[in-house]
């Protein structure tokens, strides 16, 4: 099978298997409440130290129990609040003054 092939293949089932991680955790950001198509996601680690793997790309061809467990580890944010809480998180973990709703 030429890897064209491969790649389509596996696209596909990586796309298909993102629609339903962003359709299981409520189809909005956990944080701004906005609904955006399913690539503006990402999957926060609420406790990071119990990260296994990142959910997206390559990593969404894994077992799908696998994926479910991951997710349970997860909130699901647009990127904009998603890269607004890191920079949250850095100057909290160095002045310890910044809460965030659900962190």
């Amino acid at each position: 099978m030429p890897n064209s092939v491969k790649y389509s293949k596996r696209k596909a089932i990586v796309d298909h298997r993102r629609q339903e991680l962003v359709r299981l955790s409520g189809s909005r950001c956990q944080e701004c409440h906005r609904s955006y198509e399913s690539v503006c996601y990402d999957f926060h680690h609420i406790t990071p130290t119990n990260k296994l793997f990142n959910l997206s790309g390559s990593n969404l061809v894994r077992s799908w129990s696998s994926i479910i467990n991951e997710l349970d580890k997860c909130i699901m944010l647009c990127s904009n609040c998603h890269r607004v809480i890191h920079e949250l998180l850095k100057v909290k973990a160095a002045n310890n003054s910044i809460t965030l709703r659900g962190l």
